[in-house]
């Protein structure tokens, strides 16, 4: 394994002016984390949060203000490594008059995919089995439902075998079974040694997916690491009782109350564990919106 990040974020800044240009507005600031190859990575907060802008920087779409990001140790701006990052934004957008074929045909030519045509098509077909949408392949774009726009989102991205993926909201709009699907591939991807830069606001779905994760909120990341060293509470543990013999539901609050714990027989003691969200409201709940 690679002992150094595949993706560093060093004070990164980002700064806009706002409407008239009376004040500015610090989209990120001061921001550092890293990714490990192969890792899945969550960037969550609220919109606005500067969730978007980090990655559009790491994308070279938004240029850096302040601080560095590096790839494979190198500068981003050294050299073009655009070949290296499949993107998923979060409302993608396709011609609808062409179909999911001639889509992921005219990607994979932008993205440099050198095939001829027998060899393209089986590509794209190979993609679109990974995503769940060979079936629509010949359909036109106008008649796929969001959520099989956002898996042709996801097969644009992956069509020239990048090293990074990066995905901005990868289930927006998309309704809870077909949220579930997308899920399912990324962890597909993560278990095929994919990297996985992934933001989202609904942290409930980062839980399921991701190895660490930084927490956003007006352009600074208030609490960054690995979902355990986050959301387990320090100093505080469920324990688990089970009762012994056939006592009566009124003999245990009586037990209980008189703290006669002598009728229950241990079965666990784990750390006590909450949830991206109880996080998240914690650490911004001092901080205005």
């Amino acid at each position: 394994m690679n002992p150094f990040p595949l993706i560093e974020f060093n004070s990164v800044s980002r700064t806009y002016k706002s409407q008239g240009k009376a004040r500015e507005v610090k989209a990120v600031d001061d921001i550092t984390f890293h990714l490990q190859q192969g890792e899945v990575y969550g960037l969550v907060g609220p919109n606005g949060s500067g969730k978007s802008t980090a990655m559009k920087m790491l994308l070279g779409l938004v240029k850096i203000e302040a601080g560095f990001i590096k790839i494979n140790q190198e500068d981003i701006h050294q050299q073009d490594q655009r070949h290296l990052f499949g993107y998923l934004p979060e409302n993608p957008y396709f011609s609808g008059y062409l179909s999911g074929e001639e889509t992921l045909s005219y990607y994979a030519r932008l993205s440099g995919v050198e095939l001829n045509k027998k060899a393209l098509i089986a590509k794209v077909e190979e993609v679109a089995t990974q995503v769940g949408i060979l079936s629509a392949l010949k359909q036109s774009v106008k008649n796929y439902s969001k959520g099989m726009l956002q898996r042709l989102g996801l097969a644009q991205a992956l069509i020239h075998d990048p090293e990074v993926l990066v995905l901005d909201e990868p289930t927006a709009g998309v309704d809870p079974r077909g949220a579930h699907e997308i899920r399912e591939i990324i962890l597909k991807l993560k278990a095929e040694g994919k990297t996985i830069l992934m933001c989202s606001h609904l942290l409930n779905q980062v839980e399921e997916v991701c190895d660490r994760v930084g927490v956003m909120h007006q352009g600074r990341i208030l609490a960054e690491g690995t979902l355990s060293e986050l959301l387990i509470k320090e100093d505080q543990y469920e324990v688990t009782l089970k009762k012994q013999g056939s006592l009566s539901e009124e003999e245990i609050e009586q037990a209980w109350a008189q703290q006669d714990f002598s009728v229950f027989n241990l079965e666990s003691i784990t750390p006590k564990r909450q949830t991206l969200e109880s996080l998240f409201l914690e650490l911004t709940k001092d901080k205005s919106a």
